[in-house]
């Protein structure tokens, strides 16, 4: 269910997550459903990231000009 590309934090969620739904027999499907919105909430906020930085990169290649 995992991806190979989270970092520690996303990590953490979601074995939190399968932890949980575990001792309180979540359906599978809930977990699914939850595991995809924390994912993209996550490459949301990562490309939001690379987005400035890039922006930054740029304004200061423009800057040094």
């Amino acid at each position: 269910m995992r991806n190979g590309n989270t970092t520690s934090g996303a990590r953490f969620i979601y074995d939190a997550i399968e932890f949980l739904s575990a001792r309180n027999h979540v359906p599978p499907d809930a977990v699914a459903q939850i595991l995809e919105k924390k994912r993209q909430q996550l490459q949301l906020t990562l490309d939001a990231m690379r987005k400035r930085i890039s922006q930054e990169g740029a304004r200061a290649t423009f800057d040094r000009d």
